[in-house]
This record gives structure tokens, C-alpha cells and sequence, in this order.
């Protein structure tokens, strides 16, 4: 059995009750429920019957009793029904319960103050109740009022049936509720003035006839304070409410403050974008609209004037007219899209100055309050130079300050002097101070401190045109420049076109070559456009022209049409009284000519037969000089010296010249270049050999001939004078990496090549074929620097090592020279004394060398006559021309006349009187030399 704790609370006149299902006290009393059904549950009501027990009552009369009906285990309705006299009683449910809804009901009794309780029944309900709703007072009001729906049968809510009251479908808040009596209070949840009412209870919508009318609005006043976009304000009177109003200022939508729940003012945020002046005012509250034509002061700023429209840069505007000082925003104020400075403001007035450049054609002037934009048209004026700090200026270290209107540079290149504008950015450029005044430095702008090429010009004689200039127009005016003025000369007594001997003239506004010119005696000087000639505004430097004569001359400048003062400057005169002497040879002999002011070798020229000559020393009153070794020598050559235009003959050279290009020499186009060919002698001819073939030198036409096409080899790297060609009888013996290649020269063929043995990695650096059995070679060493000299048998293949040379010859070789004349092997190693091996002694001589340099490769060496040749190649300063002779019976060496050519890599042939010197590589080791000397060994006197 179920216990009902919560009736307690439900029923308020149960209190200190006991509850419990029997009543049995001592006394022997006792009451229990024996049975609790229910008979029957149908349309007009639920009928229960309960059934008791009792013991101990005599002639009983119970205070109360009845049943309760429950809901979700919550208390939907008790049935009390007073005092009982009988041990069973009949219930009728048939009222607040609604049809189709699960309910539980249970009995009690009342006996002495305590409760006594029964079963707990479920059913679903068939009641159907018939709602009755009499009358809704009153049919008008206005949110917050309360209405009460008076009427029959109501049920009370349920959790999930619960009684509302709804107008035009909007729920409205009920706050009371009985069997015959609702009440609600209205809500800003309406969407109309007219609306339906409907009572929702018991699960039924009862729709009533009847109109509720909300109350209409009433406008009184606005608040009486000005305010402005952003500020709060209030509209008093009747019937408002934030949910279901709105307001419009002049058809703009005000933001209605939605938190305020007041019935008798809305409070509004100023909406943006409002127009000046009085504005109107619309209100609506639900369906109602309430309409005050010019009923708002607009706080919206208005422009009235501008003081000005004609206006410039750095100018000062003021605008006048109304709530131009807005509340919290700030006030800007731009002109061409820029914001310019504001100087002050008020509700009336701003006052502001167009102090930022701007690149935009359009000058429109744009205020801005916040969201407000207004706009005006302004009129830029062109800008105006007023006036000028000083008089007079110069080109260097100065500084032009002007005054300006209308003018903001912004940029250096909206500024010229001279048709210039500043070129360098390290150059530091101020703009127009607030007071329009411009300072620029004078140096910097036309770059007059530095030689950079300046370009300024003159407008006028003495005079600079300052332009400045923005998108609205150009000003001019000339400024005034000092005249140039020199003051003072280096050295006021020169040479003529000295590379040593300047004028140099310090002073200054000398501009510079583009505006300036140097006279000499009213001539002016020629810019060679060369380094020779220097001018910039403090310094003039220059060689003196040829065309000047020696004695006295005066010099003087112009710039921009002003000229200096004069300066007086000497030329010296140069004399020549003959030549110490007449006879010599080119390159090696020194010649000495006699005279006065010779000192100064750069400002004359010494030629010989028209050539010119090399100056070794220069004094005073002598000079020394050789003849260039590619100059053959004739007899009767003038000699003269050029200073200026001044040619002054000097004497007569009987010159001896044992050497002469062959005027008809032919090479054909042969390849013979140094790394791809070597040369070698059979039956008294020259022959050269290379991949294509090998070739005879014809005397008589002094052409190559070729004299054989096949070769057993391509790609032929070697040099001439590295790998010497060996001839042995009518052989030649070629030698080529670890090979030698023989040639029989008359039946014009070639053998089987000779591979010589050597050790792994060994090889033959030098080879020489002396019969045809026996070889020497130097041969280089693997995996080391260094090479042995040994004699190797070509016929079973054994070598000797050999008496060594006195120094260590390098395994590459590069560029040494190997030479082999009637049994004696001449080594030229790099650095060292010429060594010279003797085949029968196997004992090695030094010879010396010609000279004290040694450091010699790619020179050949060639005995002819007794005399061991050395000639050409090239130290560290490229290739020469040198010709030393070694005489073989008295071991000396002599210095030769010098070659036509210089040589090296090249080929040397002897011929009756004569040598031959061709092949190889001329003037630079890389350049193919195509042309041969002859040279009389008998005319060389040397």
C-alpha cells in the first residue's frame, strides 16, 4: 500500500496528523479502508467506492473524508467530503481532470485527528468537462495591465496541460488560476492593437468574440538636452514599450535601448547620417504610428562658408558653421585625400592649414565628424617663389634659403637649380618649413663638391633659375652667382703635355666642364675628354696643350659667361744640342742625347726614324734612350724630340741590322702552333711535324711544303723544343708518351713504334734516339716529383742509370728545354744554369747562363757553328726577344742583337751564314706566329 506523504503539504487542514493506513490505539479502536475500486469511468465522471472497518466506534461520526487525484505523482484535485457516519462512502470525480490523461486516486478518512489511507488506483480519464468562460474584463489595456477570464468548470494546470491565455496567438503570462477564475497579465509579446483572445485550459482553446484593444500611444515630449550621433535620448508619454515600438528621425531608424521596460518613454540612440535643421519624427507601437512633422533638432554638423576657395599648399582655411564640434569622434579634415593639420575647433569654426603634400589633381576638401562627410570644392593655386635670402651666391659651400607660397616639395625632384634637380639620395634634403621657407645647399644640389658629372646650366649671364613646381603650376627666378675666381696655381712654371706636369688652379665658382672654359692668352683650352683635363668648381687641374709655346702666358676662367681674374704661368723651353752616340743596336745599346729641360721624360717624345723610343733615364741636360727591338735598324735615321708642336732635330743614327723578316713567307694556315707541333732537321732542311702531316720548309719560294699526310697518331700535343725529334741517319725517331714512332725519311714510311718498358706508372718525359739501339730519356717516376736520367737498349729493353744532372729536374717538365747536338745533351731547366751532357764522358758541365734571371721556359736552344744559340721565351713577364750566343771553345756567353719577334716555343734552323727563327708562338704564348726572321750571323758585330 502506497503512502501519501505529500498530502500533507497539498491539504492545508491535515496538519499534525499522523499518517498511516489503520487507526489502532489501545482502547481497542480501529479503523481501516478494507477496499478501495472504482465502479465506473465515463463522459460524466469518474465514481469510486471505498469500504471500511471499524472497531471501537460507537454511533461514529469521522471529520472528514473523501479522495485525491494525482497527476505525475503531483496533486491535481482533492475531493473532501466532510463527515462520515457510515463504514463506506461513494466518490464522483467530475471536474478538473481533462480526457485522455493518466491519473492515480486513492481514499482517506479522518478519525481523532489522524488519517487513515487507502490503495492508489490508476486510470486514464473519459471525463469529458464542459469549460465554460463567461466573460473577459476588461477588452483593452496596454502591457503589464491584468485581465481576468471569469468562467466554469476550469482545471487546474498540469505540467504538460497547463492553462494559458493567449491573445492573437501570442501567450500572455497567467498568474492566477481556479475552477472559475483566471487571470493574466499582458506581455510585450503582441504583434497588433486588435487582438483575439483565447483560453487555453483543460486542453481546450476556447477563442473568444470579442476584440482586446491595446491602449493607443500618447507622445508628450523629447528630452530636453542636445544630443548627438551616438547619445542617448528620450521620447516621453503613454503606452510605450521598447519591445513593440520603433522609432524614425527623418525616415532613419533610431536604435531603441530594448533593456528599458518602461510603459511611458523609450529611450533612443541618435542614429548617423541625419541631415541638419528641424527633422521629423515617427513612432509606432504595434500598428499605431504617431507622425510630428519639424519636431527634432538635428545635431547634424552643416558647412555655412569657407573664409577662402582660392587656396595653395601651407595655407590657412577656416570653416564656419554649425555643430562642427561633435561629441566624442574625432574631427578630420583632408584636402586631395590627405589629412591636414587642424588648428582648432568649435561648434561654429575649425580652423585648419593644408600642410601635407598630395599627388592628387583633385583638391576637394573632405570634413569628417565621425560617419558625417561633407565636401567642398577648393581651388589650388600654382605655388610662387617670393623672394631671396642673399644677393649673390656661390656654386660651393653655400646655402639659398627663399621664401615660398603655395609650395610643398615633398620631393627633391619637385625643386631645380641650374635645370637640375638633386641627384644623390645620401644628399640630406629638408622640405618647406611651416613658414614656407626653403634652405637647400648649393654644393649638394649641383654636385659642385665632387666630380660626378654635374649637369647644371645658366639661364643668364651670372645667373641660376631656381623652378619649383607642383601638379598646379610652376614658379621661377633667377638667382645671382658670384664670378669665378682663381686663387692661386701650383707651380706656375710647366712642361708641355706632361702626364706629370698640371696646371692646377685652386679657387672657386668654377662650375664644371659642362658651363666652364680655360683660356690661354684669350684661346681657349680643348677638353681632350680625357683624365688629362679635370674642372670642378673649386679645382682645375690639365696638362698644357701641345699647341702652346714655351714663355710666359696668362690664364683665366669662365663660368656662365663671368670671367675670373688672370694668372700668369711659364712653359719651359726644351733644347737639344746633338747626340753623345751615333751607332748601336736596337733594345740593348743605350743612345744619350745633350741639351737643357730634359728632366721631364713625360713631356716630350724621342723618335728614331719616326719611331718611338723608349726613355731610360732623364736628367737636366741629358736623357738615354733604346730603340725598340721591333724596329730594324737602317743607316742615316734622324733623331728627333716632339715637346708640343715643336719638332726639334737632334742628329743622325748609322744603325747595323743583321735581322729581316722574310718579306714572302708563307705558312699556309698550317696548324703549328706551340702545343700541337715540334720541328727537326734531316739532310740540312727544316722540316715541322704535327696530326696532319709533316712538312718541309722550301728556302727558295719560303713556303711549307707537305711531304707527308699519313700519320699514326692524331691529337699531337707536344711543343717544340720539349719533345726533341731525333734523327739517326735517314730516320726520325718521334717521341710520344711511352713510344717512339720511327720514320724512314726516303722511303717515306713509318715502322713498327718503339714501346719502351718502363715501370708502372713511370713514364718518358724527354727522349732521345742516338743510334738505332740506343736511347737516353729522362724518365718521370711514379707516385714522385722528381725524374733519373737513364740510357735505354731499344733492342732488348734494358736501361742504365746515368750520372745525374746537379739539380732535380721536375717529372711534368713543363716548358723545359731538351736539346741534343753531336753527342752532348743540353738540359734548360727552369731556374737553374744550363747543364750539358757529354754521352762518351757520361759526365754532366754547368754553362752558366746569359743572364741573371733565370727563371726561362719555352726559349730554344740550338748549336750551330760552333755556338750554342738561346733565344726567345718567356719569364714572368710574358715572352721575349733575346738572342744570346755561347761560344763552345771559349765558354762564353754573349748578349746578341735582339729578334724582330719575340718567340717562344719556336724553331731555330741554321743555313749557310744564316739562322732562321719561325714557328711557334709570337708576342704571347697563345698567339699563332706566322711569320720567320733571317738573321746574318756575320753581320751581327756583337
Amino acid at each position: 500500500m502506497i503512502k501519501k506523504i505529500t498530502l500533507l503539504i497539498t491539504i492545508a487542514f491535515f496538519i499534525s496528523c499522523v499518517e498511516d493506513e489503520s487507526l489502532n490505539e489501545n482502547n481497542n479502536k480501529s479503523v481501516e479502508i478494507s477496499s478501495f475500486v472504482i465502479d465506473n469511468n465515463t463522459e460524466t465522471g469518474i465514481k469510486t467506492t471505498t469500504n471500511l472497518n471499524i472497531t471501537g466506534f460507537d454511533g461514529f461520526s469521522f471529520q472528514n473524508h473523501g479522495v485525491v487525484i494525482l497527476h505525475k505523482d503531483s496533486t491535481v484535485r482533492t475531493i473532501s467530503q466532510g463527515a462520515l457516519t457510515k463504514n463506506s462512502f461513494e466518490s464522483v470525480i467530475n471536474s478538473g481532470i481533462v480526457k485522455g490523461n493518466a491519473y492515480s486516486v486513492f481514499p482517506y478518512v479522518m478519525a481523532e485527528n489522524q488519517f487513515v489511507y487507502g490503495d492508489t488506483l490508476d486510470f486514464i480519464s473519459r471525463l469529458d468537462i464542459k469549460i465554460k468562460v463567461n466573460e473577459i474584463r476588461p477588452l483593452n489595456g496596454f502591457v503589464y495591465d491584468t485581465i481576468s477570464i471569469i468562467g466554469e468548470n476550469f482545471c487546474k494546470s498540469l505540467s504538460d496541460t497547463r492553462t494559458q491565455f493567449l491573445l492573437n496567438n501570442n501567450y500572455q503570462n497567467v498568474i492566477f488560476e481556479s475552477d472559475s477564475l483566471i487571470k493574466a497579465v499582458i506581455t510585450p509579446y503582441i504583434d497588433a492593437s486588435k487582438l483575439t483572445p483565447t483560453v487555453r485550459n483543460c486542453g481546450v482553446d476556447t477563442i473568444m468574440p470579442d476584440v482586446f484593444k491595446i491602449n493607443p500611444p500618447k507622445l508628450d515630449s523629447l528630452s530636453s538636452a542636445e544630443a548627438y550621433v551616438g547619445d542617448n535620448a528620450f521620447i516621453y508619454g503613454e503606452n510605450f514599450h521598447s519591445q513593440i515600438s520603433h522609432v524614425w528621425i527623418n525616415d532613419i531608424e533610431a536604435s531603441l535601448n530594448k533593456e528599458r521596460l518602461d510603459i511611458d518613454k523609450l529611450e533612443f540612440t541618435v542614429p548617423e547620417g541625419l541631415p541638419e535643421d528641424l527633422l521629423n519624427l515617427k513612432i509606432k507601437v504595434l500598428d499605431t504610428v504617431i507622425e510630428k512633422q519639424g519636431y527634432y533638432k538635428s545635431t547634424s554638423p552643416v558647412i555655412k562658408s569657407l573664409d577662402k576657395r582660392d587656396t595653395g599648399f601651407l595655407d590657412t582655411l577656416t570653416i564656419k558653421g554649425d555643430y562642427l564640434k561633435q561629441k566624442n569622434v574625432t574631427t578630420k579634415v583632408f584636402v586631395g585625400g590627405r589629412e591636414q593639420k587642424i588648428l582648432s575647433v568649435s561648434n561654429e569654426e575649425i580652423q585648419f592649414v593644408i600642410s601635407e603634400y598630395f599627388s592628387e589633381e583633385s583638391s576637394k576638401l573632405l570634413l569628417k565628424l565621425g560617419s558625417f562627410e561633407l565636401e567642398e570644392d577648393l581651388n589650388m593655386l600654382p605655388p610662387e617663389i617670393v623672394s631671396f635670402d642673399k644677393s649673390k651666391y656661390h656654386l660651393y659651400d653655400d646655402f639659398v634659403t627663399f621664401k615660398t607660397k603655395y609650395f610643398i616639395a615633398n620631393s627633391s625632384s619637385n625643386i631645380s637649380i641650374g635645370g637640375v634637380t638633386l641627384k644623390s639620395s645620401s644628399y640630406r634634403f629638408e622640405d618647406v618649413d611651416e613658414k614656407g621657407n626653403v634652405t637647400l645647399s648649393i654644393s649638394d644640389w649641383l654636385e659642385a663638391q665632387v666630380y660626378r658629372y654635374p649637369s647644371f646650366i645658366f639661364a643668364e649671364t651670372g645667373q641660376l633659375k631656381v623652378e619649383i613646381k607642383t601638379q598646379f603650376g610652376t614658379s621661377e627666378k633667377n638667382i645671382n652667382i658670384f664670378p669665378p675666381k682663381i686663387e692661386s696655381i701650383a707651380n706656375n712654371s710647366l712642361f708641355i703635355s706632361s702626364s706629370t706636369d698640371y696646371i692646377e688652379l685652386s679657387g672657386l665658382d668654377f662650375g664644371y666642364k659642362g658651363v666652364s672654359k680655360v683660356y690661354i692668352d684669350d684661346e681657349v683650352v680643348v677638353d681632350p675628354y680625357t683624365s688629362a683635363y679635370n674642372l670642378f668648381n673649386t679645382q682645375i687641374n690639365f696638362q698644357i696643350p701641345s699647341n702652346v709655346k714655351a714663355g710666359d702666358h696668362k690664364l683665366k676662367v669662365e663660368t656662365g659667361g663671368q670671367f675670373s681674374n688672370e694668372i700668369a704661368f711659364n712653359v719651359k723651353e726644351i733644347t737639344a744640342t746633338g747626340i753623345s752616340n751615333s751607332s748601336g743596336a736596337r733594345e740593348i745599346d743605350l743612345f744619350t742625347i745633350t741639351g737643357n729641360n730634359l728632366e721631364n721624360k713625360y713631356s716630350y717624345v724621342i723618335k728614331v726614324n719616326g719611331i718611338r723610343c723608349t726613355v731610360v733615364n732623364a736628367s737636366k741636360t741629358q736623357v738615354e734612350f733604346t730603340i725598340p727591338y721591333y724596329t730594324a735598324l737602317e743607316s742615316n735615321m734622324p733623331v728627333t724630340i716632339e715637346y708640343g708642336d715643336a719638332v726639334i732635330d737632334v742628329g743622325i743614327i748609322d744603325g747595323f741590322e743583321p735581322h729581316a723578316k722574310l718579306t714572302n713567307y708563307k705558312d699556309q694556315g698550317y696548324n703549328y702552333l706551340a702545343h700541337s707541333s715540334s720541328h727537326f732537321e734531316y739532310n740540312n732542311k727544316l722540316y715541322f711535324i704535327s696530326d696532319t702531316g709533316i712538312f718541309l720548309f722550301d728556302i727558295d719560294s719560303e713556303s711549307w711544303i707537305k711531304v707527308e699526310s699519313n700519320m699514326p697518331f692524331s691529337n699531337y700535343l707536344d711543343s717544340n723544343g720539349k719533345n726533341y725529334i731525333s734523327q739517326v741517319g735517314d730516320k726520325i725517331y718521334i717521341p710520344l708518351g711511352k713510344t717512339f714512332y720511327p720514320y724512314d725519311m726516303v722511303k717515306k714510311t713509318w715502322e713498327t713504334p718503339i714501346q719502351l718498358s718502363l715501370e708502372e706508372g713511370n713514364r718518358m718525359v724527354y727522349g732521345i734516339v742516338t743510334d738505332e739501339s740506343t736511347a737516353y730519356i729522362i724518365e718521370g717516376l711514379s707516385l714522385k716529383s722528381n725524374t733519373t736520367f737513364v740510357k735505354y737498349d731499344l733492342e732488348n729493353h734494358t736501361k742504365q742509370t746515368l750520372t745525374q744532372p746537379s739539380y732535380t729536374m721536375g717529372a711534368s717538365g713543363l716548358g723545359d728545354e731538351l736539346y741534343y747536338h753531336n753527342g752532348k745533351v743540353y738540359l734548360d731547366g727552369r731556374d737553374v744554369n744550363i747543364n750539358v751532357y757529354d754521352i762518351k764522358t757520361d759526365q754532366w758541365e754547368d754553362i752558366g747562363f746569359p743572364t741573371n734571371y733565370k727563371y726561362f721556359y719555352d726559349n730554344n736552344l740550338y748549336v750551330y757553328k760552333n755556338v750554342l744559340y738561346f733565344s726567345g721565351g718567356q719569364g714572368n713577364e710574358g715572352l721575349q726577344y733575346n738572342l744570346y750566343g755561347y761560344d763552345l771553345s771559349t765558354k762564353v756567353w754573349t748578349e746578341k742583337t735582339p729578334l724582330l719577334l719575340k718567340l717562344g716555343k719556336h724553331a731555330v734552323w741554321g743555313n749557310e751564314d744564316f739562322l732562321y727563327f719561325g714557328l711557334g708562338a709570337q708576342t704571347y704564348v697563345s698567339y699563332e706566329n706566322r711569320e720567320m726572321i733571317k738573321y746574318d750571323i756575320k753581320k751581327d758585330n756583337r
